[in-house]
């Protein structure tokens, strides 16, 4: 069956390498394609052109029910992959389209066909329905049914009375669609045409092509937090040594208390003696240390730092003595009493294990005396750097990265090349296009000049440097196709976009999708549809 005349739109557009998005580089390779946009939901204007309706009207297989076939239901209509179904044609149009990546070509169709059943029940419930002469008048203009320039009720009438009636239904629905997202647009009042371009104002696609007209590449330079070094790690250890003992105790942990009392009589009757510290771990505690007699291992005294909120109270359970009990204790939840098991000792900090914990501990509680490190270690690479970057990051063990160009694309926006379409190669850059900080620094700090440090907060943290070494200011015309790609193609799709999200977010979507796709298609991964089970 001939595939719909469209784009392929898919959420994330991806950019050229050379900085330039993609949006842009199809657009200007093929420009009827893109303005085509709005056919989205529109197959079958184009289906019926080339191929014959008997192509694509199969008999569903006695093998499969309505209900294996249903992936989806919107308002209770069910969406099926059924052959012939605007779900299976689309399937196979983006199959086609992506060559062979059949999960994401099955999802965008999916997409696609939830849309179109939500438009069409909505339009339903508004009350619209297309004249039957004007479909007449649209299945008369398909090209299949010309001959010498005019409809020929010959050819009309050669097709089986089944594909005629699935002619007439499909020209129905799409006329409905293209209403829905006809009705979306404005009026030009220059040329009296409905567009989308019309709703944008010409100050804010000016300053969107503005955005484009000056990109810059650059040299970039980390120091990932996890490069603080061990020698300083120590160092604040020695200034903090209280929150490193290695504290060896046992515990009763009783969540459900809000008040001391009952906590107190379960210390007294281990006092007392008429039940063992273990047995009233087992019997009262409700933590993973029970089934031990409360024994909790050996612990650095500031991880204790949850369990015991209070500084004062949890001091004085590292304070205990060999085979010391606690007074009754208030936890982060409930009450608790410990039992010192041997007395506080220096944690070894020639282990691994240890200086693994105190890093974590840094990271999560100590980023300034981490951060301040890394900052005052960039500008000393700066100051290097200024005279010959790339000397500068060898002496410095900096591994140095380049990426660009960009322009000033705030926000990620797909209009654009954009800095995270480098982040296979600087995984580091993956969030900082919605930083306002490096935005800051990239377009603020001189060609060849060196930024101020700055963090960049992606996975791994780290303070970083940039350099911009190249600045080109892309020419006007290159701004214009900017500025008319913003207004046509880029709206369009975002109003597309907006609506496929509200309609599958919407309370009348019920979605299968996962749960279909894997019964049909999971079993032998790569396997086209139709080799698992057949259309006859």
């Amino acid at each position: 069956m001939p595939k719909e005349e469209k784009a392929f739109r898919p959420k994330e557009e991806k950019k050229a390498a050379g900085g330039q998005s993609e949006i842009a580089k199809k657009f200007k390779q093929n420009p009827l394609v893109f303005i085509g946009t709005v056919l989205v939901l529109i197959l079958v204007i184009v289906t019926f052109v080339f191929w014959g309706a008997g192509d694509w009207i199969l008999p569903r297989s006695g093998m499969l029910s309505d209900d294996e076939l249903t992936f989806a239901y919107y308002n209770n209509i069910p969406v099926e992959l059924s052959p012939g179904s605007f779900f299976s044609e689309q399937r196979k149009y983006y199959i086609d389209q992506m060559r062979g990546n059949e999960r994401y070509a099955t999802e965008r169709a999916f997409n696609s066909a939830v849309t179109r059943t939500a438009i069409l029940d909505i339009m339903k419930h508004a009350g619209y329905e297309p004249p039957k002469p004007l479909v007449d008048k649209k299945v008369a203009a398909l090209p299949r049914y010309q001959e010498d320039g005019k409809f020929s009720l010959l050819r009309w009438r050669s097709e089986p009375q089944s594909a005629r009636i699935e002619i007439q239904k499909y020209m129905h629905d799409d006329i409905i669609t293209s209403r829905y997202y006809g009705d979306l647009a404005a009026r030009d009042a220059d040329n009296g045409r409905y567009s989308y371009s019309v709703l944008v104002s010409s100050k804010e696609a000016d300053f969107i092509g503005s955005m484009a007209k000056i990109q810059r590449s650059f040299k970039l330079a980390l120091f990932p937090y996890s490069s603080f070094p061990e020698e300083e790690l120590l160092a604040f250890v020695k200034r903090n040594e209280t929150l490193f003992k290695n504290v060896h105790i046992s515990q009763i942990s009783m969540s459900g208390l809000n008040e001391p009392a009952e906590a107190q009589k379960v210390l007294d009757s281990i006092k007392n003696g008429s039940t063992t510290f273990e047995d009233a771990a087992k019997a009262h505690s409700d933590d993973s240390f029970k089934q031990n007699g409360g024994e909790a291992g050996v612990r650095l005294s500031f991880e204790l730092r949850t369990l015991i909120p209070n500084e004062d109270d949890r001091n004085a359970v590292i304070a205990l003595k060999a085979g010391e009990l606690s007074a009754p204790v208030k936890l982060s939840s409930g009450w608790g009493i410990f039992r010192a098991e041997a007395a506080v000792t220096d944690a070894a900090f020639n282990e691994q294990a240890t200086l693994d914990k105190i890093r974590r501990y840094m990271s999560e509680n100590e980023r300034g005396v981490i951060e301040d490190w890394l900052i005052k270690r960039a500008r000393e690479f700066s100051a290097q750097a200024k005279d010959d970057w790339d000397a500068a990051a060898l002496s410095f063990g900096v591994e140095s990265k380049q990426f660009g160009p960009v322009p000033l694309n705030y926000g990620d926006t797909t209009l654009f090349a954009r800095v995270r379409d480098f982040s296979s190669g600087i995984p580091q850059l993956s969030s900082a296009g919605t930083s306002e900080i490096f935005w800051n620094n990239a377009f603020s700090t001189p060609v060849n000049g060196i930024s101020e440090p700055f963090v960049i907060s992606s996975g791994d943290e780290n303070v970083a440097i940039l350099q911009p070494v190249e600045e080109n200011i892309e020419n006007e015309e290159a701004v214009k196709n900017t500025t008319n790609l913003y207004k046509g193609t880029f709206i369009e799709n975002e109003i597309f976009n907006s609506i496929e999200d509200a309609i599958m977010h919407s309370k009348k979507f019920v979605n299968n999708f996962d749960e279909k796709y894997n019964t049909l298609f999971g079993q032998q991964p790569g396997q086209q549809f139709g080799q698992q089970f057949s259309f006859q």
